[in-house]
């Protein structure tokens, strides 16, 4: 992952405050207990929880990472990335893809917004950055999965250019949409 010149930009200010400024950047190894506090307070009925586990694995490396959206030391959004190997995980399996082809997915995990800082378009901002500054050649697909239910996360990826692939129960036994975003050749 290509690590240079995280973006800056400025967030609404809440009631009573001034501007904050934001910082997109790599959540750190020792930063996971951030990631799962952030999720416990902003994460809804509509939403599948990461684990403890999966975020330990994300920041080790080697098969995803956390970005996060950062005020200072506090981290206010988090997208989850991971690059699943070609086991049962893969969501290249549920969207019909050839064995040939899963060496080549990575998966948006999860989006968590603060609550306080929902309608910065933090969701879109993190999923574009994921798109246009890692550093991963290999990946031709991004697939991600969202409750049928959930409108706002839906409208968020397919702003970023994802299609709906399928409709299918995965994970808390809810109807999901399966989405999935190609990479042009030239990526």
């Amino acid at each position: 992952m290509n690590a240079q010149n995280w973006p800056q930009f400025s967030l609404r200010p809440l009631a009573g405050q001034a501007p904050r400024t934001a910082l997109i950047r790599p959540v750190a190894p020792g930063e996971a207990a951030k990631v799962l506090a952030l999720q416990e307070v902003a994460i809804g009925p509509l939403m599948f929880p990461i684990t403890p586990q999966e975020v330990q694995d994300m920041l080790a490396g080697g098969h995803g990472c956390i970005l996060g959206v950062w005020v200072g030391d506090d981290l206010i959004a988090f997208l989850a990335i991971t690059v699943p190997d070609l086991g049962e995980h893969n969501l290249g399996h549920d969207a019909g893809l050839p064995a040939e082809a899963l060496p080549g997915v990575a998966q948006w995990t999860a989006v968590v917004v603060h609550p306080d800082c929902r309608g910065n378009g933090l969701h879109v901002r993190l999923l574009r950055h994921s798109l246009d500054r890692l550093d991963w050649p290999q990946v031709r697909r991004w697939l991600a999965t969202v409750r049928c239910e959930n409108a706002f996360s839906l409208n968020n990826f397919l702003a970023v250019g994802a299609r709906v692939v399928t409709r299918m129960r995965k994970y808390d036994g809810h109807e999901r949409f399966l989405l999935m975003l190609e990479l042009p050749n030239s990526h």
